[in-house]
């Protein structure tokens, strides 16, 4: 009898999609890991995370990235810290933060800015926009809702095309991914991985995506301000 193949993270479908965008072999993408870290991830690390598994004398054993090496993947494929929050990765996530935080301290002399803020100004900042991402959240969740049900629709619609004649009307079904043109290959990964959540939390969770994705593009007037962008993974 085969050995049960383990699923596949979420945070795995994520790194997988964005090595495939960038063109570069799990050989490549590894070896660059280790020109920016001495650690960095071998090749067949690379290729296990990647799978979900690893092998070991006929045994397939399932394999998750530690937060670090984890970072250090999305960090040379051009994932971004909120795609690994909402594939439930936070820890990576919080990881990969600070390596983006000290490289930019790193690569630029400070640049003259705005007196510093008491610790009640900074509060009153803090909140306002994470206020601000969570209306964000909102109204793209109203978008996203309003995508699915046109999904749905459709596919219903395509469904009923394909009963013969006098046969049997179809029943609920579930709604792939791949079935909604609107969603980008992210918000598809995060809709059929989460198929043991509701399709309200489902909902929420891209809407979250897309207001994090706005978020990671702070505004002109935001970095003026010298505001910080709100910690999207706890909002």
């Amino acid at each position: 009898m085969a050995p049960e193949t383990p699923a596949v993270p979420p945070e795995a479908e994520v790194i997988r999609l964005a090595r495939e965008a960038a063109d570069m072999t799990a050989q490549a993408a590894a070896e660059t890991t280790r020109r920016h870290d001495a650690k960095g991830v071998s090749a067949a690390y690379w290729r296990d995370v990647e799978r979900g598994y690893g092998g070991r004398r006929g045994q397939r054993v399932p394999t998750r990235a530690s937060a670090r090496a984890l970072a250090a993947m999305a960090r040379v494929v051009g994932v971004v810290p909120p795609q690994l929050a909402v594939a439930g990765r936070e820890d990576a996530a919080r990881v990969l933060e600070e390596i983006h935080r000290r490289e930019q301290g790193a690569a630029a002399p400070p640049e003259p800015g705005p007196p510093a803020e008491s610790g009640a100004d900074a509060e009153v900042n803090a909140e306002v926009l994470s206020l601000l991402f969570r209306r964000k959240a909102r109204n793209h969740e109203a978008e996203v809702r309003a995508e699915i049900r046109a999904a749905k629709a459709a596919y219903r619609h395509l469904l009923l095309e394909q009963v013969p004649e006098g046969g049997t009307e179809p029943g609920p079904t579930d709604l792939p991914g791949a079935a909604i043109p609107t969603f980008d290959a992210m918000e598809r990964i995060i809709w059929d991985l989460g198929v043991t959540f509701t399709e309200d939390e489902r909902a929420e969770r891209i809407a979250r995506n897309r207001a994090a994705a706005e978020a990671d593009r702070p505004a002109p007037r935001a970095r003026r301000a010298g505001l910080k962008r709100p910690d999207v993974l706890t909002a």
